[in-house]
C-alpha cells in the first residue's frame, strides 16, 4: 500500500503535505461531511476521563517528549504495566484496567526484552502480560490496520515508539506540516475509539546553565524543556491534546530524579504548567513519586486520587439556586489550595450532566467580573 501511494504521488504530481491530506480526505469519504446539529452536539458527553488518575487521559493523543535516552520509552513501559494490571504508576496514581497496544520502531524485540526484563516483567501473572500487544512494524500506510486493531483489540492504552520512526519512514519531513496530519489522525482515532493514544518523541539537546556561587561557577543546572524544544514542526504541539517533556533535574547517574512537565493540558486532566517529580531507578527502570507541583506526596494525594473532587462535590450538593456557593467559598470549607479547587471545579462543570451541578453569576463585594456560584439541581 505505501508503494501504491508514492507511486501515485509521482502519478499526479503530488508529494508531502498535499499527499497526506489527499490520502486522509480519501480515508474519511463522504461520512466526514455529515451535518451535526447545536442540539446534537450538546447530547455528546463532554466529559474526557482519566485512563491514569491525575496523569493521563482517555480519548486523546498525548505527546511525550525527551532527550534520546532520557527515559521516555521506559515510562510508557510503566504506564503499561499499571494500566495492564490497573494498579498505581509511581505508587500513587490510579489506573483504569485495560488491555495496552504497543506498537515499537525505536526498538528491536530483543532491546524491548531486556527492558521488561529489568522490570520484572516475568513476575507478573499471564493474565497480565496477555494484556499487552507488541508490534513491531509500522509505517503511515499502515492507519487502515491500526484502525481495525483498535476496534477489534479495543486498548485503554495505544503506545507509539516513536514520531520519527514511526511518521518519517516513509520520507516526511518533522519539520513539515505533514508530519502534523498523521498526529490529528491519531488524535482523531483515539476520540472515535476511547483510548489513550502516547506518542513519544524527541527534544533538541537540553541546554544548561552554572550557577555562581561566591563569584565562582557552581554546579550545573538543566534548564527546563518549552514547546520550542520539540524537534519539528510547531504543528506538532498543535495537534496533540496534550503535551508532555521528561528531563533529568538531580539525582545521580544511577538514581535520576525525573520532572515531567505538562507543556499543553487541553483535556484537562492535567493543567499546563504541571510539574511532577519522580524518583527513577535504573536497576528495575521504575518511577516513584515524589512531589507534584512541589506538594510532597501526603499533600498531593487528594489532587492525585480524586479525593478533593469529592470532597467538592460534596459540598456543591448540599446548595441550591436560591443558596450557590463560590470558589472563595469553597475554598474556606474544602481546605485545598486554590489551584486545587480552581482545577476540581472545571473538572466538575466539565462533567456537569454526570454530576447535576450547575452554575449562575451571584452578587459579589469584589471588583471585577461577577464570580460563579455552584448548586446541585
Amino acid at each position: 500500500r505505501l508503494a501504491a501511494q508514492q507511486e501515485l504521488a509521482r502519478t499526479i504530481g503530488k508529494s508531502g503535505k498535499d499527499m497526506a491530506a489527499l490520502l486522509q480526505a480519501i480515508e474519511e469519504g463522504e461520512e466526514s461531511w455529515k451535518p451535526m446539529t447545536g442540539s446534537q452536539l450538546l447530547e455528546l458527553d463532554p466529559n474526557v476521563s482519566a485512563c491514569i488518575t491525575g496523569l493521563l487521559a482517555k480519548s486523546c493523543l498525548t505527546v511525550v517528549a525527551s532527550e534520546g535516552g532520557g527515559a521516555k520509552t521506559s515510562l510508557c513501559y510503566r504506564l503499561a504495566t499499571a494500566i495492564a494490571t490497573g494498579g498505581l504508576f509511581a505508587d500513587k496514581m490510579q489506573a483504569e484496567k485495560g488491555k495496552v497496544l504497543v506498537i515499537q520502531k525505536d526498538e528491536t524485540t530483543m532491546n524491548a526484552r531486556q527492558k521488561v526484563g529489568a522490570m520484572d516483567w516475568d513476575s507478573l501473572p499471564k493474565e497480565v502480560t496477555d494484556n499487552i500487544q507488541f508490534r513491531f512494524s509500522w509505517h503511515p500506510g499502515m492507519f487502515p490496520e491500526l484502525r481495525k486493531v483498535l476496534k477489534d483489540y479495543k486498548p485503554a492504552l495505544v503506545v507509539m515508539d516513536s514520531l520519527g520512526t514511526l511518521m518519517g519512514g516513509a520520507g516526511a519531513s518533522l519539520n513539515d506540516a505533514e508530519v502534523a496530519l498523521y498526529l490529528y489522525r491519531l488524535n482523531k482515532m483515539a476520540a472515535e475509539f476511547d483510548t489513550s493514544i502516547v506518542l513519544t518523541h524527541h527534544t533538541r539537546k537540553a541546554q544548561t546553565e552554572k550557577k555562581k556561587q561566591g563569584g565562582e561557577e557552581g554546579e550545573v543546572v538543566r534548564k527546563r524543556a518549552k514547546i520550542s524544544d520539540l524537534y519539528g514542526s510547531a504543528y506538532i504541539v498543535n495537534a496533540a491534546t496534550d503535551v508532555w517533556a521528561l528531563g533529568v533535574e538531580g539525582g545521580d547517574s544511577d538514581a535520576p530524579v525525573f520532572a515531567l512537565q505538562v507543556l499543553k493540558a487541553r483535556s484537562g486532566v492535567t493543567q499546563t504548567s504541571d510539574t511532577i517529580h519522580f524518583q527513577g531507578n535504573l536497576d528495575d527502570l521504575s518511577f516513584e513519586f515524589t512531589n507534584f507541583n512541589m506538594m510532597k506526596a501526603e499533600a498531593a494525594t487528594e489532587v492525585l486520587n480524586g479525593t478533593a473532587e469529592q470532597k467538592v462535590l460534596q459540598v456543591m450538593r448540599k446548595r441550591s439556586a436560591d443558596n450557590p456557593i463560590t470558589e472563595m467559598e469553597l475554598l474556606s470549607q474544602v481546605g485545598v489550595s486554590s489551584s486545587t479547587i480552581k482545577r476540581v471545579v472545571r473538572s466538575i462543570y466539565g462533567q456537569k450532566k454526570r454530576h447535576g451541578i450547575n452554575r449562575k453569576r451571584v452578587d459579589s463585594d469584589v471588583s471585577g467580573p461577577k464570580p460563579f456560584g455552584y448548586f446541585a439541581e
